[in-house]
């Protein structure tokens, strides 16, 4: 590999790697990036909550 390429950094680790897993350098850090978007996306959103207490 030439100087001038530079091998792509995980998102979540910082790691550089050359085989990864959809841009990370890892599965883990995939699903640690997964789980980190669910909790976002849901933190300020009630009603995912209230559905799931009638369904029970």
């Amino acid at each position: 590999m030439k100087q001038s390429e530079k091998l792509p950094r995980c998102k979540i680790c910082g790691k550089d790697f050359e085989n990864g897993f959809k841009g990370f350098c890892s599965q883990t850090c995939y699903e640690v990036d997964l789980k980190n978007r669910i909790i976002d996306a849901t933190k300020n959103d009630p009603s995912h909550t209230q559905k799931i207490s009638k369904d029970c």
